[in-house]
């Protein structure tokens, strides 16, 4: 996905064995110019939700619209680059063989989700997702998505407002993608130490939020730098020595 600070896209979108965002391995770069791939409906309907997008929000709908951009690539694993990956991504890929033939994205709920869509049964956070790109280019997800730009507001949040709605929609379109591939660090929201609690294990550290973005640039010393109240929290993230 995208920082504020850059208008690109990172994805993986190569086998699993091939690709691995801890090691220098070129992923592949969406820019905003390959919007001239859509066809004439599908711009309107970018234009539309982008409309209603805030700050660096509209770039980030171009996830949304990767089917189309990419149409040679049947799956895809999005990243924001403020992650750090303590076990191998190939962990994160394999998730692609717990979906079933409903499912076109997979996404970890948002920590946040209580603030940040209180109407909402799942939040969805964009920071990892897993998009079944050929699934997506059927009927369902595209009709969900007009329907989403005539019923729901973009905002700041944008792409993650969109899965949000998709999940609120179709539900069975969504895979739950498990907490242990997206360990957010935000703290806005002064959330209490279990909500970052994840028995399931750790496998990519998030840093979504403004303080921790250099912590996970830099990569080392990002759990000592975790404070007191959050440390048991994080005790089953350890870096893969590989």
């Amino acid at each position: 996905t995208t920082s504020p600070s850059t208008s690109r896209l990172k994805l993986l979108t190569t086998s699993a064995a091939a690709a691995h965002p801890c090691l220098p391995k070129p992923p592949v770069f969406v820019s905003p110019s390959w919007t001239a791939r859509l066809d004439a409906g599908r711009t309107r309907l970018l234009r539309r939700l982008q409309s209603t997008a805030r700050g660096p929000g509209p770039v980030y709908l171009l996830k949304a619209f990767l089917p189309w951009l990419l149409p040679e690539v049947e799956r895809a694993v999005v990243l924001d680059f403020d992650l750090l990956c303590v076990q191998p991504i190939a962990s994160v890929w394999g998730e692609f063989g717990r979906f079933s033939s409903l499912h076109v994205m997979g996404a970890a709920r948002d920590i946040a989700s209580s603030k940040l869509y209180p109407n909402s049964e799942f939040g969805v956070n964009g920071g990892v997702q897993l998009l079944h790109l050929g699934r997506m280019r059927s009927g369902p997800y595209e009709a969900a998505i007009e329907t989403i730009a005539r019923t729901r507001t973009m905002g700041y949040l944008v792409d993650q407002t969109l899965y949000t709605a998709l999940s609120d929609l179709h539900p069975r379109m969504r895979f739950h993608l498990s907490c242990r591939f997206n360990r957010q660090l935000n703290r806005h929201f002064a959330l209490p130490a279990e909500a970052y609690v994840c028995a399931e294990g750790c496998a990519i550290v998030h840093g979504n939020q403004p303080a921790w973005k250099h912590a996970i640039r830099s990569a080392s010393g990002v759990f000592r730098r975790l404070p007191p109240y959050l440390r048991d929290a994080f005790r089953n993230c350890k870096m893969d020595p590989n």
